[in-house]
Parts: C-alpha cells; structure tokens; sequence
C-alpha cells in the first residue's frame, strides 16, 4: 500500500479557492473531514446553526467526491467525541506518510490535530490561512 498525504479540511475551509487544493497528487493523496460531537457542543450552538453547519460540511462533500477526489467522511452518528478519536481512526486504517491542514480559526483544534499527528509519528504541513 503506497503512502498517501491526508489533507485536512476542516468546518471552516469549506472552499475551493484554499491553498489546500495546490500541490495535490488526485492518485494518491486523501482528503479527510469529520463530524465530531465536541465541535457541535462547544461553542454553544443552538440546533439551527448546527444544521446549517453540517448542511454545508456534507454538501461540499459531495462536490468533493464529484470531482473525484478520494475522500474520507465521518458523520456524527460515526459516534467520533472529537477531532482526534476520528482522525485516530483513520490512521488505524490509512497508511499516511503526512497530513497536511490549512489552519483553523480555532487554536484549539489545531493543537489538538497536531498532538494527536504526532502520536502517530506524522508529520504536519500547515498551509497559508486563506479564508478570511
């Protein structure tokens, strides 16, 4: 099984203009996102925002896979708490030889993307924030 680089895309970097999409080997590279618990609960959010949120997150999934893009999805009812026991999951699964993430608003979530990375022995390229 070939190594492959696991893009991250994250809730917000639902956009083709991310420099996340640069660079990309579309035969070997795998793109990830997940629906986690934690980033539906915190911050607060009522069940519209949350809806509307995970709307957008499936919806540019399918445009994903409609490009033929090889992508990895995890839906909340996977039952994944947070970013980490998902990502954990797919390295169990994927032999992944580096990710790479456009950085997230949150600080938080990157701390925990990288930390989680690094038990594995994986190495993490951040890529310019674009989304603003």
């Amino acid at each position: 099984m070939t190594a492959s680089t696991l893009n991250l895309i994250l809730g917000d970097q639902l956009n083709w203009d991310s420099l996340i999409w640069q660079d990309v080997d579309k035969d070997n590279d795998l793109f990830w996102m997940a629906e986690v618990k934690q980033a539906s609960t915190n911050p607060t959010s009522n069940i519209n925002r949350t809806v509307f949120f995970l709307a957008a997150m499936r919806h540019f999934a399918e445009d994903i896979q409609e490009k033929n893009y090889s992508l990895l999805y995890s839906e909340l009812k996977d039952g994944f708490d947070s970013f980490s026991d998902a990502l954990t999951n797919t390295l169990r699964q994927h032999a992944i030889s580096k990710a790479r993430c456009v950085l997230p608003g949150d600080y938080q979530i990157m701390q925990e993307i990288e930390h989680c990375l690094k038990q594995h022995s994986i190495e993490i390229e951040s890529v310019s924030y674009t989304h603003l």
